[in-house]
């Protein structure tokens, strides 16, 4: 793979590089996704460039905020995109559709780092 984004979206000079990992186990520990955050902190060295990491598991133990300071990355696993789409029912019935783990464990949580300016749009596109 010779770019380190899955997504890049762009909204007038900021860009937005996603990066999405889904694995088979619930619990990812941080150690696996520390190439890929390496690799996304290179986009995030312009001002304007935002870098997401999404992660279909549950990182546990990690401190989010910290990640986005040392790195500029944004984490966002299991429980930052149930805390986005708490609301919507039909999202989440989607979502357990397609993990191989059972959700009802994890505590939806707010996430640290860049937040979408308009956080209802981004209820919308997840």
């Amino acid at each position: 793979k010779t770019r380190n984004y899955d997504l890049l979206f762009h909204s007038n000079e900021q860009s937005i590089f996603v990066e999405v990992k889904s694995f088979r186990d619930k619990n990812i520990p941080l150690s696996r996704l520390s190439k890929t955050i390496e690799n996304m902190s290179l986009l995030s060295n312009n001002t304007n460039n935002i870098s997401v990491l999404v992660v279909f598991g549950n990182v546990a133990n990690v401190d989010k905020s910290q990640i986005y300071l040392d790195y500029g990355v944004t984490l966002w696993d299991i429980s930052n995109l149930l805390f986005y789409i708490k609301d919507n029912f039909t999202l989440q019935y989607n979502l357990t559709k397609i993990l191989p783990f059972s959700i009802a464990s994890i505590e939806p949580q707010e996430s640290s780092g860049w937040l979408p300016t308009y956080p209802h749009k981004a209820k919308e596109i997840l």
